[in-house]
């Protein structure tokens, strides 16, 4: 969509091309859609960040954050020897295969904090091998 800028009121203000004025990024923000629900971008909601420190703000608390993760999950290995977790109804991504540890996401990290000890992946430890045998 084209825009064009203005001036008025003394302060700019943005009308499109097909006649929506859009007056502020703060209005555009909190006009709620036809679903009721306030807008997001990224599936983060902007009013819940300090944007000059970049986290959260103190005391706000999302449903995600309330909702305990049941999700029962597997470790995942791939051809370099790197670990990771994939949901346990889902097929495999291509390049991973199953490590032989399900459970919840805490006992499955756990699991790969306790055999993940080096975390270089398989062809460089080989080269690294390879270099340290030739010298």
């Amino acid at each position: 969509m084209m825009a064009a800028f203005h001036t008025g009121a003394g302060r700019p203000s943005r009308t499109s091309t097909h006649g929506a004025a859009m007056n502020s990024l703060s209005e555009q923000c909190t006009r709620r859609g036809e679903s009721g629900r306030q807008p997001t971008f990224g599936g983060l909601d902007p009013f819940s960040w300090d944007v000059n420190k970049m986290q959260p703000l103190s005391g706000v608390t999302h449903m995600a954050d309330e909702r305990e993760d049941t999700t029962i999950y597997k470790v995942v290995v791939n051809h370099e020897e790197q670990y990771s977790i994939w949901p346990a109804d889902r097929e495999n991504a291509l390049g991973w295969k199953d490590a032989g540890k399900q459970g919840l996401k805490a006992e499955c990290l756990a699991y790969i904090k306790e055999v993940w000890t080096d975390m270089r992946p398989l062809s460089l430890r080989k080269k690294m091998e390879e270099q340290a045998l030739k010298n």
